[in-house]
């Protein structure tokens, strides 16, 4: 039997941890395995050639809000062409309405939802023995012409049985970005997010966590992204990792998400000591409004935030790179305004202006009527308007946001944008840019 794990990446610089995961998870002597990884920009009749000639029994592939359209365009004529190849799905986009999926779209024969380690390896051992599946948790399947899902599968407590994904030869990889997790969940719960649909963090063992990187680091890759929704829910072991990061001497760039309104001064002064060039920081402030972040259940304190990112940017030595989303409950245009100068102020290396998405399984998109949420019917589901704000408006942010990443987060006139922010517009970083899209549409630049 032979298996294909597949998907396409946001980039080619991107890799698959997803499928990483699954592949070392998933080997058998009973099948053979060959994981294929594309990108949404390839041609997409040349992915189809790739997976045709590969002749897979079982095709498989991992599905997110950025390729979920062309996947399912790609299983719907592989199916033509291959009718008795079986055509699995998981991930994100598919996990929370599973049989929707599979009743509108009859090329695919099974979704695996959450955690795909324990439930794909089962579903192919019954598939190779030619069994039925109906004891196999945390699946959704076609049996006798009807739809049929199975119960969840628990999490995965021992993270550690997991097979690691990172003993082999990363040369390929090293103009890429690897993407890695030491740990899984999160501890907070904000109602956007998917990870606030399972509680609870999750921790590699520490002793494997260190062996991985290291063998990581020896390959001065570009880039380094963990994963972790919270890397420094644990600030002892957040340091113990990042000291042991800086002992490598690697000299690969190494992202983390943050959360800076918990910052212990402890750990402020183990920050100051860091080398640069090493570490990227985001951290997800996304709104001041504390209307907004209360309906969001994320309970942030602005002032040990301010305080906290002013110091961190003081010791210029990790780059900081700040989240805002507008389309929040509760968040009128004018009193996004107020987050935008707040946030600016701060000086961030790089400020991300993004709108709220509407995923599917997330707490705000079962909340959807309350606010009055319009918003794309297509991935990714992203905000055109609630009560509080117009899609006017939110065509406004749009182009604020573009300007923002053209000027701002490419430092191109720094000095210019500064000087015409402080003395001009008396510190609205906010108007100037609200100012600078209106002329450069004025102007049709």
């Amino acid at each position: 039997m032979k298996v294909v794990l597949s998907t396409l990446n946001a980039k080619y610089i991107h890799s698959s941890l997803a499928l990483a995961y699954l592949e070392e998870a998933c080997h058998s002597d009973s099948w053979e395995i060959e994981t294929l990884e594309f990108t949404i920009n390839d041609k997409l009749d040349q992915i189809m050639t790739r997976l045709y000639r590969s002749q897979p029994d079982v095709l498989c592939f991992s599905t997110y809000i950025w390729n979920i359209k062309e996947t399912l365009s790609l299983c719907h004529d592989f199916k033509k062409v291959s009718p008795e190849c079986l055509i699995i799905l998981g991930g994100p986009e598919v996990s929370y309405d599973s049989a929707s999926v599979l009743e509108e779209h009859p090329s695919i024969d099974y979704i695996v939802r959450g955690e795909g380690e324990i439930s794909l390896r089962e579903l192919l051992g019954q598939i190779f023995a030619e069994k039925d599946v109906e004891n196999i948790s945390g699946i959704t399947y076609r049996y006798q012409g009807q739809i049929k899902e199975n119960s969840d599968r628990p999490l995965i407590t021992e993270l550690g049985s997991l097979p690691s994904p990172f003993g082999r030869d990363f040369t390929p990889y090293k103009d890429r970005v690897v993407y890695y997790e030491s740990s899984r969940g999160c501890p907070f719960n904000c109602s956007y997010c998917l990870s606030s649909t399972a509680r609870g963090v999750r921790f590699f063992p520490m002793d494997r966590v260190k062996e991985e990187l290291k063998h990581l680091l020896k390959y001065e890759l570009r880039e380094i992204k963990l994963v972790d929704r919270t890397f420094n829910c644990n600030e002892k072991r957040a340091q113990e990792i990042m000291q042991f990061i800086v002992e490598q001497g690697s000299s690969t760039k190494v992202h983390l998400e943050i959360c800076a309104d918990v910052i212990s001064d402890e750990f402020l002064e183990f920050l100051s000591k860091m080398p640069p060039n090493i570490f990227n920081f985001e951290i997800g402030i996304q709104s001041t409004c504390p209307e907004a972040l209360q309906a969001v259940h994320r309970f942030s304190h602005w002032e040990n935030l301010r305080k906290n990112i002013l110091q961190l940017r003081s010791f210029n030595n990790i780059h900081l790179h700040l989240d805002l989303i507008a389309g929040l409950p509760y968040e009128s245009y004018d009193r996004f305004q107020d987050s935008f100068n707040n946030v600016f102020s701060l000086q961030p290396h790089m400020l991300q202006l993004g709108f709220l998405k509407l995923l599917k399984g997330s707490e705000i998109y079962r909340q959807r009527h309350k606010h009055g949420y319009r918003f794309q019917t297509r991935p990714p589901y992203q905000v055109l308007a609630n009560n509080y704000i117009s899609y006017d408006e939110i065509i406004k942010l749009q182009q604020i946001e573009e300007l923002l990443n053209r000027y701002y987060n490419k430092a191109i006139v720094p000095t210019t944008i500064a000087h015409a922010i402080s003395t001009v517009y008396q510190g609205s970083a906010f108007i100037f840019f609200e100012d600078f899209a209106l002329y450069w549409e004025e102007n049709e630049l």
